[in-house]
């Protein structure tokens, strides 16, 4: 089902990070050092070591743990990838306008995404996009409510 929606991509995510556990997350420091060696020369890739992250191993789930996580990624995963999404759309209408094309009180053409795979062709635009979002809520009260029945009356 995940696939038919084009979802299979959160399912394969999911799965995996349940698989590796709770991950801490890295510091501003190693983040801009990434950065910094991502942005320059290509020889200095080349040459050095890969940055080195000093947060720890990742800590197994234990118990309902498991299920937290999966239904705290589920709620927010989606909601990255609309936030990145309209990113997109807002610096492609800069490029497509030549102006500012964050909130305004000019009207600026629509941009849209087209999305092509092997097999399907998806079209994004900007209320696509809000729509989306705006139902995301409507899912993560869906996922606390499932969650909450599985606190309270688990399955024997």
């Amino acid at each position: 089902m995940t696939a038919e929606l084009g979802m299979d991509w959160l399912a394969f995510e999911l799965v995996e990070g349940v698989r590796r556990g709770d991950e801490p997350p890295e510091d501003g420091f190693t983040l801009r050092g990434i950065r910094e060696r991502a942005n320059g020369p290509s020889d200095v890739l080349e040459n050095t070591e890969r940055f080195p992250s000093p947060v720890g191993p990742a800590t197994p789930f234990l118990g309902d743990d498991r299920l937290e996580w999966a239904v705290r990624y589920v709620g927010e995963r989606p909601r990255a990838a609309l936030d990145e999404m309209a990113c997109s759309l807002d610096t492609l209408d800069e490029i497509v306008s030549g102006v500012d094309a964050r909130p305004s009180v000019a009207p600026i053409p629509t941009t849209r995404l087209i999305l092509r795979s092997d097999d399907r062709v998806d079209s994004v635009d900007r209320a696509k996009v809000e729509g989306t979002r705006g139902r995301l809520s409507t899912l993560q009260g869906a996922l606390d409510s499932w969650l909450l029945n599985e606190r309270t009356n688990p399955q024997q």
